[in-house]
């Protein structure tokens, strides 16, 4: 899961508390780097994947079908797509789900075809990403991607937009950091700015087993931070090549995207 999958959850929360119905999309491959799992539409859009529309047999009164989302072609992408009512069943299911792409433990979403009935179970390490059956849809939930970048480096704005691209979340973290507005290499748009330091931050939640660190300071109190929060990957790169910097990234990204129960 990456960092737009929560943006979705967190979309589809205010929908339910506000009492609405949405249309909750799930994409059932392996999207290209950025793209997300999982889309969320407000009941008047419709159903919809990336902002293109899905046309609908089922699904109408609640109930959970699958539909392939390139123009419902015979070799389209596999979606599953679901109606959700305001219910406090839906707000305690989405909240769990917000909870594990924020970093709690993964969970499988078990989804019942042709109805209502939705449940969340524990995987087992080696529990696919996606599984369909004839009458049920199973899909691992994990933790969304995140890149912590810790200190001052004149790569960090490269680093974030390609962490950017890869589907992180991109948290900057430097406490006398001077003003980005006026930075020779402003952050992209969308990166999360801590003035907070880096160690007690991802002691503190900000880092999980799917987080990457990458640390302008090679502080070793960051380095061991990093291992206490049992992040995927930590990287000191105060005197490191900026293209060995980018290829450790990448390394990284693509070692997450092969350990699906991580």
């Amino acid at each position: 899961m990456n960092h737009q999958d929560l943006v979705a959850i967190e979309h589809a929360l205010t929908l339910a508390n506000r009492g609405d119905t949405s249309w909750l999309c799930t994409r059932l491959d392996t999207p290209a780097p950025a793209f997300p799992h999982l889309s969320v539409t407000s009941d008047a859009d419709g159903p919809r994947y990336a902002g293109q529309p899905i046309l609908l047999t089922q699904a109408r009164d609640g109930g959970a079908c699958l539909v392939n989302i390139d123009n419902n072609a015979n070799d389209g992408t596999p979606c599953l797509v679901e109606r959700l009512s305001p219910s406090s069943e839906t707000l305690v299911h989405l909240e769990v789900i917000h909870a594990t792409l924020a970093g709690q433990p993964s969970l499988i979403r078990r989804v019942s075809l042709g109805s209502t009935s939705m449940n969340l179970q524990r995987p087992t390490p080696t529990s696919p990403l996606v599984q369909i059956g004839d009458d049920v849809v199973e899909v691992l939930i994990q933790p969304a991607l995140r890149l912590v970048l810790t200190g001052h480096s004149p790569v960090n704005a490269d680093l974030a937009r390609q962490g950017q691209r890869l589907g992180f979340e991109v948290i900057l973290c430097a406490p006398d950091y001077p003003d980005t507005h006026h930075s020779t290499a402003p952050l992209p748009a969308g990166v999360e700015f801590q003035r907070a330091p880096a160690a007690p931050f991802l002691r503190g939640g900000g880092g999980h087993r799917r987080t990457l660190v990458m640390d302008a300071t090679d502080a070793s109190t960051i380095a061991r931070a990093s291992s206490e929060a049992c992040c995927h990957g930590y990287l000191a790169m105060a005197d490191i090549d900026p293209r060995r910097a980018a290829n450790w990234l990448y390394d990284g990204w693509h070692s997450l995207r092969t350990s699906p129960t991580v």
